[in-house]
């Protein structure tokens, strides 16, 4: 993971010194996802109008599983295989190999879907039962 996990928080004096600094790390965050900052916030003003009080970050999860074609989201059961692949080659002994795969198995044939539509409440509603 080439970056440290560790945030900075930069102390700004005032008004005048943190809103060219805002500026800046705005562009920084949306450079390549979209054009000029205020096209950013004019899309963003737009969804919020069109969704009132329901949060963007929900909407794009609905979008997600409404439209899985249009998200770029690999399928639960794909992650799975793939991280069973990676423990096997990293050496894991055969018993956790075999509890993995029963457990994660289990959880690949309840959730059928991009793993962009899982949210944390659904994972703790399949682990309570």
């Amino acid at each position: 993971m080439g970056r440290s996990s560790v945030r900075r928080r930069r102390s700004l004096a005032d008004l005048p010194e943190a809103t060219p600094f805002a500026q800046k790390r705005a562009k920084e965050l949306l450079e390549g996802l979209v054009g000029p900052i205020d096209v950013a916030i004019a899309e963003y003003v737009e969804a919020r109008q069109a969704r009132g009080a329901i949060p963007l970050s929900v909407t794009a999860r609905e979008y997600a599983l409404l439209r899985p074609s249009a998200v770029s989201s690999p399928p639960v059961s794909q992650v799975i295989d793939e991280f069973l692949v990676a423990e096997r080659s990293a050496g894991r002994s055969d018993r956790h190999l075999e509890d993995s795969a029963s457990r994660l198995g289990r959880f690949r044939d309840d959730f059928k879907v991009p793993m962009s539509g899982i949210r944390v409440s659904d994972v703790e509603q399949w682990i309570d039962g």
